[in-house]
């Protein structure tokens, strides 16, 4: 079982879009680099996922991600975990989640580092 538990109770900082991945940095100098689908849940339902960025989708601009994960720094994880099989995460901020899915059954879905600590989400690998 992948224990991803260190995130719990750590506030994110900041919020990176790397040409083929997204950087989430906790407090405590943990860094999540995700190299996958995200999305983010609002109240239970789909409000955005990576794959939106740039795309207009008939509003006036395009979707800015980084603007809208904006809104969850400063905020505490308050729920951290890998469904099993899968690697794929889940962080709760409150009534919002960040799910992190992954994408191949081959490549490295995302890993997180700090603290003397490196977690390697690798599907079929757990």
């Amino acid at each position: 079982m992948v224990d991803i538990s260190i995130l719990l109770g750590r506030i994110l900082e900041r919020v990176v879009k790397q040409e083929y991945a997204w950087e989430f940095t906790f407090s405590g100098g943990l860094m999540f680099r995700v190299d996958c689908l995200w999305r983010m849940l609002e109240s239970g339902r789909i409000a955005r996922t990576s794959e939106d960025h740039g795309h207009q989708f008939g509003l006036p601009e395009p979707v800015d991600c980084i603007c809208e994960l904006r809104q969850l720094l400063d905020k505490t994880v308050t729920a951290a975990s890998v469904r099993a099989g899968t690697v794929d995460v889940s962080l709760g901020f409150g009534d919002q989640v960040l799910e992190i899915i992954a994408t191949s059954a081959g490549y490295e879905a995302w890993v997180l580092s700090g603290q003397n600590v490196i977690v390697v989400g690798q599907p079929g690998y757990e």
